[in-house]
């Protein structure tokens, strides 16, 4: 089976994403957090809540509770990785 580079990358971005969710830690203080001011002009730079919801096809709320459930958490990576593989998995 031959898998690129960025979908291993989606993929461990992912399963990270679920781990800090169910932490305590600095990692999820930072992932949540939201920073006052203005953006720059132009393109908007993707966010990791952006990358998540379009992989998943789930809204930001959902993914947290979701997350929290590890299993739950687990089956969400893989029917994006499915999605992906199709039956290659």
């Amino acid at each position: 089976m031959h898998v690129d580079l960025l979908t291993i990358l989606r993929q461990q971005k992912l399963k990270w994403y679920g781990h800090s969710t169910r932490s305590s830690g600095l990692a999820k203080t930072i992932m949540q957090c939201t920073v006052n001011g203005g953006r720059r002009r132009g393109m908007q730079k993707k966010r990791w809540e952006d990358n998540i919801r379009e992989w998943t096809g789930l809204e930001l709320r959902n993914t947290l509770r979701i997350a929290e459930d590890r299993e739950e958490w687990k089956a969400v990576v893989r029917r994006f990785s499915m999605r992906l593989y199709g039956s290659q998995m």
